[in-house]
């Protein structure tokens, strides 16, 4: 019996392991192709969640045109409630009563035991884990802003701003500048704090989120001149307003308009009760504005808006950040997104700085005078024994437990649940101090030209409005 050769395999050329490689990457780029440019559903995900999170819209521009992602957007806008606040119909009556309307209405009044400034309840918006909190005060509830803008690192965790301008409880809000993906400390639009213009970089009227000298929420569409004219005491600019009235607002098409992203409101009963609500998710997982806006409703809500989600989002009670905000990549963000703006419940606010705007539109500056030491007069005014005078010069440049509960709510005190005393303030301080005089010259180097890029689009139909989570990684 003949022995088997063992013949040698043959090895298989370099030029065909090189052909079977590019055959490869061809079929996998084919495949990429067909599912970004030939799949409809997919390509509205990609876009909308792109556009939305406002930090990663390159990724849109990347693959689609911009007349394709106008089209998609488009298809996917609000019809925007222009119907002016009814401001006499909210009378702040906000004690406890012998009966109440229902479950929720109930769970909004009923306090905890010895805290009379607010209640924090555990819920669901639709399937997602979400926090809302009642603030029994409108007249505490204030801006709040970062230590420093337009600095290249002024932005801010709101577990830290909360605090350094005498919150309690805090949540993000406002507009800023992100061409990068990293944030920057650049607000976008208006900020108005104790009824003074601390940022403004246009002189259109646009989207205002705020409070008026009554402490009656406000949505409203006007420049930051107007506003202040109007009475409004502390404001941000964003959208869209989701109920005017006790109309909510409607879509265009049955996508729902801003698909699923964590989200971020503020709203007011017409008792005069503030809600803050922070909902868990991550751009594509995540409660729509609609749910958002049902779930309002059923806890009493007359006026809300829509704040800056996603990433973004915060809401910070005695210190500790109590929800959980995640990247695009669905990581942890530990202790919150560095951001410029939000709303407070301020027990103790800092008087120890006053902050003082300088420029025109286009990127406006902030310097900040420190104050001496003050005394108080029999007429409740504050002067200053000395002045001081302060310059500052910057550029345009841009840097970079999950909960359960019924749709009722299960009531739960985070921490203390008392006031927790804030900075007595420096000279760097946004925070303002009303009724301070006190001579005091502050000049600035002018700022070449107006940052580009936005962190907060707008985009509406049959009008301008603000929009989306901007500032989400």
């Amino acid at each position: 019996m003949k022995k088997r050769e063992n013949k040698p395999k043959k090895k298989m050329p370099k030029m065909k392991k090189l052909t079977i490689f590019v055959a490869f990457i061809d079929i996998i780029v084919a495949c990429c192709f067909i599912l970004v440019y030939a799949v409809p559903n997919f390509k509205e995900k990609i876009i909308s969640t792109a556009m939305i999170t406002k930090t990663h819209q390159y990724i849109a521009y990347v693959f689609y045109s911009e007349d394709t992602i106008d089209r998609i957007m488009n298809a996917n806008k609000y019809i925007p409630l222009t119907d002016e606040v009814d401001l006499d119909a909210i009378v702040i009556d906000t004690k406890e009563r012998d009966s109440y309307d229902n479950e929720y209405d109930e769970a909004i009044l009923t306090r905890d035991p010895g805290n009379e400034d607010y209640k924090y309840l555990k819920i669901k918006v639709g399937k997602y884990d979400a926090h809302l909190v009642a603030i029994y005060d409108p007249s505490k509830v204030k801006l709040i802003s970062s230590n420093q803008f337009n600095t290249g690192s002024g932005q801010e965790q709101v577990i830290k701003m909360c605090p350094r301008n005498g919150g309690v409880v805090c949540i993000n809000g406002g507009r800023f500048n992100d061409t990068t993906g990293y944030g920057s400390d650049i607000p976008k639009g208006t900020l108005i704090k104790n009824g003074k213009i601390i940022w403004s970089d246009t002189s259109k009227a646009t989207n205002l989120i705020g409070f008026t000298n009554d402490n009656k929420l406000i949505l409203t569409k006007a420049t930051a001149n107007d506003a202040i004219k109007m009475g409004i005491r502390d404001a941000l600019q964003f959208g869209p307003f989701l109920m005017v009235n006790g109309k909510k607002i409607k879509y265009q098409s049955a996508a729902g308009g801003y698909d699923r992203a964590a989200r971020v409101a503020i709203a007011q009963r017409r008792d005069g009760v503030v809600l803050f609500l922070v909902t868990e998710g991550v751009h594509t997982n995540g409660p729509t504005l609609l749910e958002v806006v049902e779930t309002l409703e059923k806890y009493g809500a007359y006026n809300a808006a829509n704040l800056d989600g996603g990433t973004s989002a915060s809401l910070a009670i005695d210190g500790k950040l109590m929800n959980h905000p995640k990247t695009i990549y669905g990581k942890n963000v530990t202790g919150g997104r560095k951001v410029v703006s939000g709303f407070g419940l301020i027990l103790n606010e800092p008087i120890g700085s006053q902050t003082i705007i300088t420029g025109n539109h286009g990127v406006t500056k902030r310097t900040t005078k420190k104050k001496a030491k003050t005394t108080t007069t029999t007429d409740d005014s504050t002067k200053s024994s000395s002045s001081s005078t302060s310059s500052s010069s910057s550029s345009s440049s841009s840097s970079s437990s999950s909960s359960s509960g019924t749709d009722s709510g299960s009531s739960t005190t985070p921490s203390s649940g008392g006031s927790t005393g804030g900075n007595s303030g420096s000279s760097s301080s946004s925070s303002g101090s009303s009724g301070s005089s006190g001579s005091s010259t502050g000049g600035t180097s002018g700022s070449s030209g107006s940052s580009s890029g936005s962190s907060g689009g707008e985009s509406s139909s049959g009008g301008t409005s603000d929009s989306g989570n901007n500032g989400t990684n």
